[in-house]
């Protein structure tokens, strides 16, 4: 079951990974939170984000590792069609993606 609130039904783990408390994602995920739910579309917001879009949106390498670990599905989209590594925007891009391909490169990832 997971717990929401508010009118874009948020989880859990959809706050602990936008407020950056990897501890707090990580107990949550290994009690059974999903890492693909996404938000509601509601008339006000355009979301229907997952934790992953979250934790690219806030450029967290660590958290996108630890939801990779467990399963979080790059290919999942919002409600504008943007996959979560698409999720975000900038000059710094590339070398953002740079840096969370190294992550997955590690041995024993």
């Amino acid at each position: 079951m997971e717990w929401t609130c508010g009118p874009s039904e948020e989880t859990l783990l959809h706050v602990t990974v936008r407020e950056r408390k990897w501890q707090a994602a990580h107990f949550l995920i290994d009690s059974g939170a999903s890492p693909n739910v996404k938000t509601s579309e509601t008339i006000d917001t355009v979301d229907g984000t997952t934790p992953l879009h979250s934790a690219y949106a806030n450029k967290d390498i660590e958290m996108i590792a630890l939801l990779r670990q467990f399963g979080a599905n790059p290919e999942i989209e919002d409600s504008l069609g943007r996959k979560a590594p698409f999720s975000i925007a900038g000059k710094d891009m590339k070398a953002f993606e740079h840096a969370v391909r190294r992550i997955f490169d590690r041995p024993g990832r």
